[in-house]
């Protein structure tokens, strides 16, 4: 049975996108935008997966779930390689001993795992590589909370070991980093924790309980603006007053964020329908995968404030080039 769109998280997916995008082009650095956007991505995923395929009965295999998106991601991955490895210097120039070695990793979408080589060509496909394994590790994760659900606070306890093991995790690389030589950005399994806590919030989102019940029904429209509204505040709060503190805390302050979004009516939800959002919503991977090459060609500068607007002109521009050539190929076949 296909579940209800949530516009509110398709339109969270959206800003997600525009705040890394933004990052990049070296604005309010403050805020750390590509950290908490992309733990923002890696839960909302997460979440999604559980809300969309958690009841139903049978447990796909990980590479069943990872077949089904290739025809989405892998070609636009593809693409911006070939620009990277043709028309960027960095890369065009590299021996082919290079190639057959981090090009191939890169290709392969393991390259994430390695300190080094998670930026190579084009620099945002780290991003794909942790979504694939986080894919694959979905029909375990699946697994272990079906079988804590015969157990009281089954799901909870499962909550608190990911937590547990995502913290000291964390706690290794910023204390014993020779011991635990491992990126917190780019790595796949620590992505995957954060994507396991969405997912588990996912699974608590489709329970009938108290919460729920309020949330989705209980609250009129205009007192769950209100509560959503008061979130988003003290998230943006959180990552305005302790940047800089560990990535953890502002995980922990994004499942709520996600959770109470996902209740999907009232004024955010008009909002978030409209649809020039929505049209821009379901072109997030474009605008994601081709800024960097794009920004790359198109450097911004603060002393030119025009240059900002043709870069994101490009890249608006190319998304919507390539995700219509896109849609229109995925019709015939």
């Amino acid at each position: 049975m296909k579940k209800a769109y949530i516009d509110n998280l398709s339109f969270l997916k959206l800003i997600a996108v525009i705040g890394i995008i933004v990052c990049h082009m070296g604005l309010l650095e403050s805020w750390q935008l590509c950290a908490r956007m992309v733990e923002v991505l890696f839960i909302l995923s997460g979440f999604l997966m559980a809300y969309n395929h958690y009841e139903e009965k049978e447990i796909t295999g990980g590479w069943q779930i990872i077949k089904s998106k290739l025809p989405r991601f892998y070609p636009i991955h593809l693409i911006c390689f070939m620009l990277q490895f043709l028309f960027v210097a960095t890369w065009a120039t590299k021996p082919l001993s290079y190639f057959f070695s981090v090009g191939l990793l890169n290709l392969s979408l393991q390259h994430a795992w390695f300190i080094g080589t998670e930026f190579s060509y084009n620099n945002v496909s780290w991003y794909l590589s942790a979504l694939v394994f986080a894919y694959a590790a979905t029909p375990v994760i699946k697994k272990i909370i079906k079988t804590s659900e015969t157990h009281t606070y089954g799901l909870l306890k499962i909550f608190l070991s990911v937590v547990i093991v995502r913290f000291y995790l964390e706690y290794l690389v910023e204390n014993a980093h020779r011991l635990v030589p491992m990126d917190l950005h780019c790595n796949p399994f620590v992505q995957m924790l954060n994507y396991s806590l969405g997912y588990i919030a996912g699974v608590l989102f489709l329970r009938k309980n108290v919460l729920n019940q309020t949330l989705g029904k209980t609250l009129s429209d205009n007192a769950l603006t209100l509560l959503q509204s008061a979130i988003i505040g003290l998230y943006l709060a959180i990552c305005y007053c302790f940047a800089g503190s560990l990535r953890f805390y502002f995980i922990l302050s994004a499942l709520p964020l996600i959770y109470v979004l996902g209740f999907n009516r009232g004024l955010l939800q008009k909002i978030s329908a409209l649809k020039p959002i929505q049209y821009f919503a379901q072109m997030t991977l474009e605008l994601f995968m081709f800024h960097s090459f794009i920004l790359y060609k198109l450097p911004t500068t603060p002393d030119n404030p025009l240059s900002y607007l043709i870069f994101l002109s490009v890249t608006v521009i190319v998304a919507i080039l390539y995700h219509t050539i896109y849609v229109k190929i995925r019709k015939r076949f």
